[in-house]
């Protein structure tokens, strides 16, 4: 599987994974760029990193996207205004839609 992440400039960079089933993506943004690491059904695991010239850490978000849902997380494609960046808007897409099933879940 590929898939892009962004860094704080919205710059993409492809990730490729081995063709197993993943279990979970946990995805951190730290200073704008969105870092995390895949882990698989089997076990292993896979660290990924948008950036490769970040001087400091600022943490500012995490979330996790499980298995069945990397799709839908990696098809979002973030549009974006003037100094906005592509990483924050994808977790904000995305913790809307985790709302969204919370909501629905709890109507049920």
């Amino acid at each position: 599987m590929k898939f892009k992440i962004y860094d704080f400039d919205n710059e993409a960079t492809i990730v490729e994974t081995p063709d197993k089933p993943i279990d979970c993506i946990m995805v951190t943004i730290l200073s704008g760029d969105e870092t995390g690491t895949i882990y698989f059904e089997d076990g292993e695991s896979q660290s990924f990193d948008a950036s490769d010239c970040r001087t400091e850490d600022f943490f500012d978000e995490a979330y996790v996207v499980m298995g069945n849902e990397v799709d839908k997380w990696a098809s979002i494609v973030p549009r974006i205004i003037p100094y906005e960046s592509k990483s924050y808007k994808r977790a904000n897409i995305w913790k809307g839609i985790c709302a969204n099933k919370i909501k629905k879940a709890r109507a049920t």
